[in-house]
């Protein structure tokens, strides 16, 4: 593992917004075992330095926060995908991953691009309220939210 270099001045990274610090829970109950299957944990910069040639800078992000919102909106496990912001420079995800090794998987990416959005991020609840639009029916919810990532990350049981 190869050290990141220390920020990158902000206007060549802008700035992305920081997710919404509170997260509450969400009406549309999660099955159980349900999981995140794309997340990053960021930070904090002093201890994890963002490499020089990156697109955006977030904000801090640490793995209690991402932990807290993952108990608000009921769900159980995670994958976390390196941020494209510490280049190859994984020791973020390293040790997240071994603080928690029956809940988190993780998938070192490269160069991955990251789509910034402009604006207020959504709070976590709203888009688990958006499953119940977008997967009615109980039986498919189970399948994408549970079974697939069980059978892809080797989540046990």
């Amino acid at each position: 593992m190869r050290q990141a270099s220390s920020g990158a001045p902000p206007s060549t990274a802008p700035p992305c917004a920081p997710p919404d610090f509170a997260p509450r829970r969400p009406r549309l109950v999660l099955p159980a075992g349900a999981c995140d299957c794309h997340a990053h944990v960021l930070g904090p910069a002093q201890d994890y330095p963002f490499a020089a040639q990156r697109i955006y800078t977030p904000p801090d992000c640490v793995a209690g926060a991402y932990r807290h919102m993952l108990a608000a909106t009921g769900v159980a496990r995670a994958v976390l995908v390196q941020a494209s912001v510490y280049g190859d420079d994984n020791r973020l995800l390293v040790d997240t991953l071994r603080s928690d090794p029956e809940r988190l998987r993780g998938i070192a990416v490269g160069d991955w691009p990251h789509v910034m959005l402009r604006g207020t991020m959504p709070n976590e609840a709203e888009l688990v309220d958006l499953l119940a639009h977008w997967l009615p029916d109980i039986a498919q919810r189970q399948q994408v939210l549970v079974d697939n990532p069980q059978a892809l990350y080797g989540f046990g049981s």
